[in-house]
């Protein structure tokens, strides 16, 4: 079940001998697209890098961790979203924007996370909602938000509205550049998702 104020999140448990070894959230997205291609059920997950395995505290150790009496057994969120005429996924967040962040852009996350930026400080990945900030900013205060976004100190800012949902949608008159756990999608103009709350089982 999806995480509560003041509540432990999971539980003790090492990845068993059939679970997956994940480095990257771009590899977690390849093997969950896989598994609803051909209709099978998601395997236990153990991350050893990524943005989602940032968000859960970057813990070392390895596969040595991942298989010892220190590993935790959590559940997380995954988002199925929908571009134009196509059904996708997503576990750690999707960003929509144009070339050099001109215009509108939004980011959507599952993990507070996009590499080293702080996007979400607020952001969880077992919430059963993502954290979604959209904007538009001129040239000087994309730069001023790219130092600061590192700790997170990009938000609050006038120009970004910060909101947390559970079903989001957005449409525009032009194509936006999509990306999905850091992979470009394609580009689109309507966009519509739902998050999938505990759809994954992860160690870490």
């Amino acid at each position: 079940m999806t995480i509560k104020n003041g509540q432990p999140w999971g539980q003790v448990g090492s990845l068993p001998e059939s679970g997956v070894v994940i480095e990257s959230d771009s590899e977690l997205r390849t093997v969950v697209l896989e598994c609803m291609r051909i209709g099978t059920p998601f395997p236990v997950f153990g991350l050893l890098n990524g943005d989602l395995w940032r968000a859960v505290g970057a813990p070392v150790g390895g596969i040595n961790r991942l298989k010892g009496e220190k590993a935790q057994t959590v559940s997380m969120d995954l988002v199925e979203v929908r571009l134009d005429e196509q059904t996708s996924w997503f576990c750690s967040h999707m960003l929509i924007r144009n070339r050099l962040w001109h215009g509108n852009a939004a980011a959507v996350m599952n993990s507070e996370w996009i590499g080293p930026w702080r996007v979400a400080p607020r952001a969880h990945p077992n919430d059963g909602k993502v954290d979604i900030l959209e904007g538009a900013l001129p040239l000087g205060q994309r730069v001023i938000a790219r130092q600061r976004i590192r700790t997170g100190d990009h938000i609050p800012h006038p120009k970004i509205k910060v909101s947390q949902k559970s079903a989001w949608s957005t449409t525009s008159g032009a194509l936006s550049n999509v990306y999905l756990d850091g992979q470009k999608v394609g580009n689109f103009k309507a966009i519509k998702l739902q998050v999938l709350p505990d759809a994954l089982t992860v160690v870490f």
